[in-house]
């Protein structure tokens, strides 16, 4: 891959993908136009402050663009996480095309969780949380090839149950019944035992109560027009909820420059900019997990601080190394008069030992039950956490 060297490029311009490989930079007219007119006003030529432009723009939305050239500028960082996510797989069934795509799908998260004042690049920030975007969508695929449809039900949640029906084009009142209707669902059609990937089916009997119990509910939680409804429809309506749920999970593989078949000729970057009107419920939902998110983020945070704080002093100073001051391990092992291995060795332990604590602590189960792939989620967490707080550390250190 050609890295980009001018502003220019760096923020008006998209990744071709051909033949499963990177081909060439594709520069939009229009945002090239945009950077031209700030950079004639804006003598400035540093990545960093175009960067930092475009990100408070965004902040404050008060340039149409400023999504757009954001957008231009994480391609790299999307594009390296999809390269290593492929060099780290043989014979995935997936291609570069695919593994970008699930990359850009974090864009959201990287711009809502970038801080500047930590210190770090955004293009830095984002390569950890596009590699992470990739291995959370080929887990959550995983789990979703081996569900039955009434397994799936139990595990997707309610926003993302109402953003796969939004996606499909349901109207906020439909949406309101099928939500009703699942939860209706969950409650009455529980698995017997842990395994329950392959569940089976309601009986008629389970399918006559989650009928009977969503007549009852319908007359506090819907609308007065809501009209009862018998079985038969209740399962039409989730197996509607289970194919929405299957296409919202794997969305087509498509350039997120890529022009619409529409007579204004728009394309799926103004569509997903203009894609952020939420519904009240949307709001309530993301309200309800947002609150999750920072009670977990505290605890996480609690148990880390404590971990790093009973390592001894040399440990502390070598987790600095590597994570502040971004020395390589070769780097730190001259820097301490050592040996490269040894500092790979000691820097492996201080992490299991910090997982270990994240793992026992009361964030998630005990550790015995644990999948690979939830530890592997953990450890992603884990590094993500130590990069954010030994930077935040050093701005920090800086100001004082």
């Amino acid at each position: 891959m050609q890295l980009r060297k001018t502003p220019i490029e760096m923020f008006a311009t998209f990744a071709q993908l051909a033949a499963d490989r990177f081909e060439s930079w594709l520069t939009d007219a229009q945002l090239q136009g945009s950077m031209t007119s700030q950079m004639a006003n804006i003598p400035q030529t540093s990545e960093q402050f175009w960067t930092l432009y475009w990100y408070h723009l965004w902040q404050e939305q008060s340039h149409a663009l400023a999504f757009r050239h954001l957008i231009a500028y994480l391609q790299e960082a999307a594009l390296w996480a999809a390269q290593k996510r492929q060099t780290s797989l043989y014979n995935s069934a997936h291609s570069l095309a695919d593994y970008f795509q699930m990359a850009m799908l974090g864009c959201d998260r990287v711009l809502q969780g970038y801080d500047p004042e930590y210190g770090s690049r955004l293009q830095d920030y984002a390569k950890i949380v596009f590699h992470s975007t990739i291995k959370n969508t080929l887990r959550q695929q995983g789990e979703i090839d081996i569900c039955s449809d009434w397994a799936l039900l139990r595990k997707v949640s309610k926003k993302r149950l109402f953003k796969a029906l939004k996606s499909q084009g349901h109207s906020p009142e439909t949406s309101d019944r099928y939500l009703l209707a699942w939860d209706c669902y969950k409650a009455v059609h529980i698995p017997q035992t842990q395994a329950s990937q392959r569940l089976p089916p309601p009986t008629p009997e389970h399918w006559d109560a989650i009928a009977h119990l969503y007549n009852q509910q319908r007359q506090h939680q819907l609308p007065s027009g809501a009209t009862a409804i018998a079985p038969a429809m209740l399962q039409t309506w989730l197996h509607q909820c289970t194919q929405a749920i299957r296409a919202y999970l794997y969305p087509p593989v498509l350039s997120l420059n890529a022009p619409l078949n529409s007579p204004e000729s728009s394309e799926w970057l103004e569509t997903i900019a203009n894609s952020e009107d939420d519904t009240n419920l949307d709001r309530l939902i993301h309200a309800e997990e947002e609150q999750i998110q920072q009670q977990q983020h505290q605890q996480i945070q609690q148990t880390l601080t404590g971990a790093i704080a009973s390592l001894s002093p040399a440990e502390q100073n070598l987790l600095k190394l590597y994570y502040q001051q971004q020395l390589t391990q070769s780097e730190i092992a001259q820097k301490v008069n050592s040996k490269q291995y040894t500092i790979s060795r000691r820097l492996s332990r201080i992490r299991a030992q910090l997982l270990k604590a994240l793992i026992q602590s009361n964030l998630t189960i005990a550790a015995p039950t644990l999948a690979p792939d939830t530890i592997n989620q953990i450890g992603i967490i884990l590094e993500e956490w130590l990069t954010q707080h030994f930077r935040q550390s050093q701005a920090e250190e800086v100001v004082l």
